[in-house]
């Protein structure tokens, strides 16, 4: 039985001890996996060369590493810890990823670069054929994997993208040259 760990709303990730009561508690209910959220809306939560810090972690001191704490905290009670890649290939649309790399978001055939989410969030796609954006994502992975022991990763559901995107120049240039039409 697993459960998802998240920061939001949940100030879980910024202190040892809280983690460690966190951890104590799920043994305690029968879970054997735990899937941390690592990664969500631009930031991480570690340091990272590929993305910055999530804000409140890096007010609160990245010493604390929450994946990594979480992970020894697992390897102890025998829980297995599998982080989770939030919002995959997604941003917000006004990230500065977005805004300075503007070659790396997809566009719908009109030329938009955006789609509101949930009723309110403006947000783009990363290009996942886009060897930069593939460079940047499995750093991210690799770097977190480098540094904890884990069970696995789970990669979220926005990696996909809509399917109305995938109109911009690099993907109908790729295209081109792939199919010569």
């Amino acid at each position: 039985m697993g459960v998802w760990l998240t920061n939001s709303p949940s100030p879980l990730y910024y202190e040892h001890q809280r983690i460690g009561v966190a951890m104590d508690e799920l043994q305690r209910a029968g879970f054997t996996r735990v899937i941390p959220n690592v990664w969500s809306r631009v930031t991480t939560f570690h340091q990272s060369r590929f993305a910055p810090v999530e804000p409140p972690l890096a007010k609160a001191g990245v010493g604390i590493d929450p994946i990594c704490t979480i992970s020894a905290g697992g390897q102890k009670r025998g829980i297995k810890v599998m982080p989770w890649f939030e919002y995959g290939l997604m941003e917000p649309a006004n990230a500065r990823v977005v805004n300075d790399n503007p070659d790396w978001v997809l566009a719908k055939a009109n030329g938009e670069r955006t789609m509101t989410m949930h009723g309110r969030h403006r947000m783009s796609w990363l290009n996942p054929a886009h060897p930069e954006v593939r460079e940047r994502f499995i750093g991210l992975v690799v770097e977190l994997l480098q540094r904890c022991s884990l069970d696995g990763l789970q990669l979220d559901d926005h990696f996909a993208w809509p399917v109305e995107f995938g109109y911009d120049s690099f993907t109908s240039n790729l295209y081109g040259e792939q199919t010569g039409t």
